[in-house]
């Protein structure tokens, strides 16, 4: 048995003077599969030409004979992994793309949005994806609607009702995160998928945080989009992530960046977008097969465990309310600070800065003066814990007294 916590960290190039409790950010990837990653470049540089342009993608056409190219191999892989494999078990439908942001630019530009349309996201929605939304609107003379969840610490049926209230029919696309960024929160996904579907509302699942996280199917939630990262919790190097599109979509998807692949289909058009390094995505395998080994389940368990207990420590710690129900807690958890610490942007980044420089501990801190903030704390500060496996109690210690110091002697 292998035991988690900071021995884990020789697994990992991050500093072990810190208590790094921010993997959810930009991920962490383990030093054997970066190993192999670089393996693979200097494969790539022995026949850079061969491998490129023959062996690891096929821009010309959707078909191929004999082996599939280099990256299909990855996608069917990945589609496996995260549910997203067709009937006959092949990755028909799912592209590698950058991140998250990639593929909601992809599904955002293939709706052909016109004027008067309306596109609908979430205040719990990640900023940049909501930016994406945004800009596409205003370009097209359409109008977005902002569908407003309660903040972190409702029950789960709370956000179900105000869902289903707000979302009704006429909308062009849903935007709706499976795993919210900022409040750390997992949404009944398949709930709000049915009732978007009853409604005829075509609906884009922002899962950035899902893979490895979650036990994930991503056919059965029934999404005409799924997009997420590999990089933040699966442990892949960045940047790696992937689009699922249903099958009535995959005709009309084509990727942001146009290429050689265009009109080919979406493997064509995804895997070769101009000059790429694929060496993250050749380098999934690695990754996924390193968790494997060490057991999906255990390090879903504990990473889960010791958010959802860290989460009651540190808010009784604090003396402030945690009320967040379990069943939406993943391997991340928000924690309000006490008030004394403040409310406003200004705040927030002073406690981050002390956190960091001071204690050596890496967190995010979010203000109720902002959208995504005010989802995750109505008023005040909070603060988001990203618990990995190479975390354990004694991270929690310094952070707890970390903000207890500053609370009560203000250094």
């Amino acid at each position: 048995m292998t035991s988690f916590g900071r021995t884990m960290l020789s697994e990992w190039y991050l500093d072990p003077g810190y208590a790094y409790l921010n993997h959810g950010t930009v991920g962490a990837t383990p030093k054997r599969v970066l190993a192999r990653q670089r393996a693979i470049i200097d494969e790539i540089e022995r026949h850079p030409a061969e491998f490129m342009l023959r062996r690891m993608a096929n821009p010309m056409a959707a078909d191929w004979d004999g082996e599939p190219p280099l990256l299909r191999q990855v996608a069917t892989q990945v589609a496996e992994y995260v549910g997203a494999g067709d009937a006959d078990g092949n990755a028909d439908g799912l592209a590698l793309v950058d991140n998250i942001t990639t593929g909601a630019n992809a599904v955002l530009g293939s709706l052909h949005i016109e004027p008067g349309d309306t596109l609908a996201v979430t205040n719990h929605g990640y900023g940049g994806v909501t930016n994406a939304v945004r800009r596409v609107a205003e370009l097209a003379g359409a109008s977005v609607q902002t569908i407003t969840l309660p903040s972190a610490g409702a029950p789960m049926a709370d956000f179900v009702d105000a869902f289903v209230a707000q979302v009704q029919p006429g909308l062009r696309l849903m935007v709706m995160d499976h795993i919210t960024s900022f409040s750390a929160l997992i949404m009944p996904i398949v709930e709000m998928v049915n009732h978007c579907r009853a409604k005829d509302v075509p609906i884009l699942v922002d899962g950035a945080h899902v893979p490895a996280q979650l036990p994930l199917d991503v056919s059965a939630i029934g999404a005409d989009w799924y997009s997420a990262n590999l990089h933040k919790w699966a442990w892949t190097p960045r940047s790696s992530g992937f689009l699922w599109v249903a099958p009535h979509h995959r005709k009309a998807i084509h990727a942001p960046i146009v290429s050689w692949g265009v009109g080919n289909g979406l493997a064509a058009e995804f895997d070769l977008p101009g000059t790429r390094d694929p060496s993250g995505f050749l380098a999934v395998n690695e990754a996924l097969t390193f968790r494997t080994e060490l057991g999906e389940d255990a390090i879903r368990d504990y990473n889960h465990d010791l958010a959802w207990a860290s989460a009651q420590r540190l808010s009784a710690a604090w003396g402030t309310e945690f009320s967040t129900p379990q069943e939406m807690v993943g391997s991340m958890v928000i924690v309000r600070l006490p008030q004394t610490l403040g409310t406003s942007t200004d705040d927030a980044e002073r406690v981050r800065r002390h956190l960091y420089d001071v204690a050596l501990t890496e967190a995010p801190v979010f203000s109720s003066e902002t959208e995504s903030g005010a989802s995750a704390s109505p008023d005040g500060l909070a603060l988001r814990l990203s618990i990995q496996i190479y975390n354990d109690a004694s991270d929690i210690d310094r952070l707890e007294q970390a903000v207890l110091d500053l609370a009560t002697k203000g250094v």
